[in-house]
């Protein structure tokens, strides 16, 4: 039986282009907004993917995880020389005080990855979404609750990365039960899409977006 794993579709051509190093960042364009690319519309473009390959289990992760078996909530980005990815990490897909939300880094565009830290307060977590923003790196995630056939987001927390494998604690974003979405950069702004209420409420649920 395979385990729940994350799996990542990369393309190497893709990689080697947007990673860079300590001496050489990449060469990053200066809008994160597709509406502002210039795109030479006189080249036939081609997308090139890899293979797919297992990323979580797999042996490039550090050592010292120890993963249970549900592999979700995924997110990643690319934040100076470094890809950096966090999951949820759990017995089971559904709520659970067992709950780890695990950050790594990676310098060879995700062939192997080196421990940056990991949350755990003892109850659910959920939607990592990473911010990379005037040269900082955030982490955004939600708390919620430990009963198993139950959906209780309880607040929104956020965390700043220092240096390497040096994260702040965790500080409370919004102290309700809100659940992070989306996060762009827009025009020199941070925008954040999310969403409160019944999420599995049934026929008369409402559900705000925010």
């Amino acid at each position: 039986m395979k385990l729940p794993a994350l799996c990542l579709l990369l393309s190497a051509a893709l990689l080697w282009g947007a990673c860079g190093d300590d001496d050489n960042p990449p060469d990053l364009a200066p809008s994160d907004d597709p509406a502002d690319y210039e795109v030479d519309t006189t080249v036939s473009y081609r997308i090139e993917v890899s293979e797919p390959r297992w990323v979580v289990p797999s042996d490039g992760l550090p050592q010292e995880l120890e993963l249970d078996v549900s592999n979700a909530n995924v997110d990643i980005i690319f934040h100076l020389d470094r890809l950096f990815m966090a999951w949820r990490n759990a017995p089971y897909h559904f709520a659970s005080e067992d709950t780890v939300m695990h950050i790594v880094s990676s310098t060879d565009g995700g062939e192997t990855w080196e421990h940056e830290g990991q949350v755990d307060m003892d109850t659910d977590l959920r939607e990592p979404r990473f911010v990379s923003f005037q040269g900082r790196l955030q982490l955004i995630f939600f708390e919620a609750g430990t009963n198993f056939v139950a959906f209780e987001p309880i607040r929104m927390w956020r965390m700043f990365r220092k240096g390497r494998g040096s994260w702040t604690e965790p500080e409370v974003l919004v102290d309700g039960p809100e659940v992070p979405w989306r996060v762009k950069v827009r025009d020199g702004l941070v925008w954040m899409t999310s969403y409160a209420g019944e999420h599995y409420g049934g026929e008369d649920a409402r559900v705000e977006v925010r």
